[in-house]
Parts: C-alpha cells; structure tokens; sequence
C-alpha cells in the first residue's frame, strides 16, 4: 500500500524508493545484506560476502563459516564494551545483552 505523498513509478519518473522510504521499509536493505552486495558488485571473493551477510546479530539465522565465526564474535564484543563503557549512544544499543548495564554516554 502506498502513501499518499508516493511517486508514481514509470519511465522518467523518480524512485518511488526516494519519496516515500516508509513503503518498503527503512533501510530497505539492512548493513550485512548491502555489506553483501557491495561485495559482489566489486567482484571480493564470495567468502567475504558470506561474512558481509553472516556477522551481524541479524545473520545468526545462517550457517556460517569459521572465519565468519571469528569475525561475528569480534563485531558483537565490540559493540558490548562499547555499550558498557557508555561510547556508543544508548539508542544504537538494541539488541544487544539484556543484561548489559551501560555507563552514561561519553558521546
């Protein structure tokens, strides 16, 4: 369903994408998923667009090599010190452990 401020598409015409981002979500693509794509489009190996897709918290759903492992693991730990030492903004902590108590922002 569109919005009522939606683009027509059609030759000449805008991105629908551009006028109304809400319509097909937004991101449309999360970070891993693009991360992916700009792998391929590049021509990178595809197993480094395996890690691309299969690091984030989102790709725990796929299997996953060792050296994605290795990769997923260091970008998770990093995120959970970052929060507990309050450097990252407390909105960009979700999902992240429930348990995890974080100091004030130093941001």
């Amino acid at each position: 369903m569109r919005s009522s401020n939606s683009v027509p598409a059609g030759p000449g015409v805008g991105c629908c994408w551009a006028a109304a981002p809400a319509d097909s979500g937004f991101p449309t693509f999360r970070h891993s998923v693009f991360g992916m794509y700009v792998c391929l489009t590049v021509s990178l190996p595809d197993e480094v667009a395996h890690i691309a897709v299969g690091h984030s918290f989102k790709g725990q759903h796929v299997g996953v090599s060792a050296e994605c492992t290795i990769v997923r693991q260091a970008d998770h730990g990093w995120w959970h010190v970052a929060g507990a030492l309050g450097l990252i903004k407390p909105e960009t902590m979700t999902g992240l452990a429930a348990n995890l108590t974080a100091r004030k922002p130093t941001l």
